[in-house]
């Protein structure tokens, strides 16, 4: 009789613990504008991230069908940008667009969905002004650097003037966006 309440109560353990392993993960949840209204939509991408987290960003986009839309802001191979960048990624189920968020030096992504196009234009226009001042801050703290590191040498005029061009070429790409 004390075996069966033994090997009963490790089974009951058993069953608890499988119970809490099995249960269903919160969800997780991200910011979603619709309509010029903020609300919180299931996170597709944050769901495949949870459930696989050595998986990385781009390998859970395309596991949820998202594909580049759209880019603004440095190039994606500038890693210390230090200024706000974002891409814009669409797929045909809803959410339908997703834009992550990267505010450079090292940050995390944070993926805000939207609805529909007209939702993602508006989104872009109302962050235009914040990608372009994160750009020039880029450019300026790059160009004070640069002046107070050699004063006026040829080589530091070359390359102010290369970070000036590049400043204007972003700004000049987000503009026609």
């Amino acid at each position: 009789m004390r075996l069966t309440t033994v090997g009963q109560h490790l089974l009951e353990q058993s069953s608890a613990v499988y119970g809490r392993l099995m249960a269903p993960q919160p969800r997780v949840s991200a910011p979603y504008y619709a309509n010029g209204q903020w609300s919180q939509v299931e996170d597709p991408i944050g769901t495949v991230l949870r459930q696989r987290p050595a998986l990385g960003w781009e390998s859970a986009l395309t596991a949820v069908d998202f594909s580049l839309w759209h880019h603004a802001g440095p190039p994606e191979d500038d890693e210390d940008h230090g200024g706000l960048r974002y891409n814009v990624y669409s797929r045909s189920g809803a959410p339908h667009f997703v834009l992550l968020v990267d505010g450079g030096e090292g940050g995390a992504l944070h993926p805000v969905y939207a609805a529909t196009v007209c939702d993602v234009m508006d989104l872009l226009a109302r962050w235009a002004p914040v990608v372009q001042q994160g750009l020039l801050d880029q450019v300026l703290h790059s160009l004070n650097q640069m002046a107070s590191s050699s004063r006026h040498s040829a080589r530091s005029l070359n390359a102010a003037e290369e970070h000036l061009a590049k400043a204007i070429r972003y700004l000049k790409a987000i503009g026609n966006k």
